[in-house]
């Protein structure tokens, strides 16, 4: 009685971490009959068990078209090659409604012909939603830092690693695949500006503290970008030496604030002369009487 309650006992367990995970096990024959679903299987899908174990097309025909037609073809590529499926996709739950699955199974073999499939499916809905929820952030992201023309950073001190977003890869005109290093920071710095920015660089890995410059980029072209950096340390206790910071973009605005200037200069160039002329006309007086 011994090892029949420890086999009960280990069945248990099975079928306890298959519902904690969401995951289901199952064994399919050649002859497209399925001849094994666990409990959770019957769950994730929403088949009833007491109706017993569906057949291949009941059970196709709860996938989502175009989905159902793919995973067919990689259950016959698996028993006609012998090779492993790993495959997501979608299906309609009569009481959750849409959910998203990911099935990955072995062929078995006798006699060097493969006889059954044996996999799990994992139901894995939160992870997918989470999963593009995190993308569209990420999207909405990316489109405000292009709009605003400011790229986010992370520099590890410890590692010498530097992590870019996009937009800032765009302001540097740097391709996205480039390895960014200090050295080639202070490369794109203007050579007027470089001292200032490594001392700020030296500082700041240093001493462990905040940071904000405005400093000038040379681009390879020859072009003059402006930009402004501001950066501080990590709050979080397990990347002390991470910094997390900004950079902007601000060549639009310099290049609008020297024509302002320049504008003003003109029109206090254009003042002082007309004072000049002015203090050079003679200034007459006539006093008309009655006529006669």
């Amino acid at each position: 009685q011994g090892p029949l309650i420890d086999i009960e006992r280990s069945e248990f367990y099975l079928r306890e971490g298959e519902r904690l995970a969401h995951m289901g096990s199952w064994s399919l024959r050649a002859d497209g009959i399925f001849d094994y679903w666990s409990p959770e299987t019957f769950a994730i899908f929403g088949f009833d068990p007491a109706q017993g174990i569906p057949t291949l097309k009941e059970w196709l025909d709860v996938l989502r078209p175009p989905d159902g037609d793919r995973v067919h073809a990689l259950i016959r590529k698996m028993f006609s090659q012998g090779v492993k499926g790993d495959i997501q996709y979608r299906v309609e739950h009569p009481e959750h409604g849409q959910k998203t699955m990911r099935s990955t199974g072995d062929p078995m073999f006798e006699n060097g012909v493969v006889t059954r499939l044996i996999g799990n499916t994992l139901d894995i809905t939160k992870q997918e939603e989470l999963t593009q929820e995190l993308r569209r952030r990420e999207a909405y992201l990316a489109e405000a830092q292009r709009l605003s023309h400011t790229g986010s950073f992370g520099w590890d001190v410890s590692t010498g690693e530097i992590f870019w977003s996009d937009e800032t890869f765009r302001i540097f005109e740097f391709d996205p695949k480039t390895e960014i290093t200090i050295a080639l920071i202070v490369q794109r710095t203007h050579p007027d500006d470089r001292q200032a920015v490594q001392q700020v660089i030296e500082r700041a890995s240093r001493d462990r503290t905040p940071f904000a410059l405005e400093h000038r980029l040379l681009m390879s072209d020859g072009s003059i970008k402006y930009v402004h950096v501001v950066g501080h340390p990590s709050t979080d206790e397990g990347r002390r030496s991470e910094f997390v910071g900004a950079v902007t973009d601000i060549t639009e605005q310099r290049r609008a604030e020297e024509s302002l200037r320049q504008s003003e200069s003109y029109l206090a160039e254009q003042e002082a002369e007309l004072r000049q002329i002015l203090d050079l006309t003679p200034n007459h007086l006539y006093v008309f009487g009655p006529e006669g």
